[in-house]
């Protein structure tokens, strides 16, 4: 399965911060090359103060403890959201992994 794999990762919203435009794929060089190929005619280029804060963002969220921190942060205010669905009585698909809560208004 490894071998047919590729993660794309999009660091602004791993980082709460929509709009960056910043992020990377990883997986084997078999895929990877045609990656590299696509990029070249296809990728925005997004600002260097984006990418070198993206890339302190990494080693910090690393060192600080910052992903478990965020996960309970991000899970705090779904909840909330949710309480206040449930409040208002309008049902709902809870995120099980993501922030993206989907509501039915019909």
């Amino acid at each position: 399965m490894a071998a047919r794999t590729l993660t794309a990762v999009s660091l602004g919203k791993l980082f709460n911060a929509i709009g960056w435009r910043v992020g990377f794929v990883i997986g084997p060089w078999s895929l990877m090359r045609h990656v590299q190929a696509t990029h070249l005619v296809m990728a925005y280029v997004s600002s260097s103060p984006a990418q070198e804060a993206a890339a302190v963002g990494l080693r910090i969220a690393e060192d600080t403890g910052w992903w478990e921190s965020n996960k309970q942060d991000v899970a705090m205010r779904v909840r909330r959201i949710c309480d206040v669905l449930d409040e208002l009585g309008l049902p709902y698909v809870a995120p099980a992994g993501g922030y993206f809560i989907f509501v039915n208004i019909a």
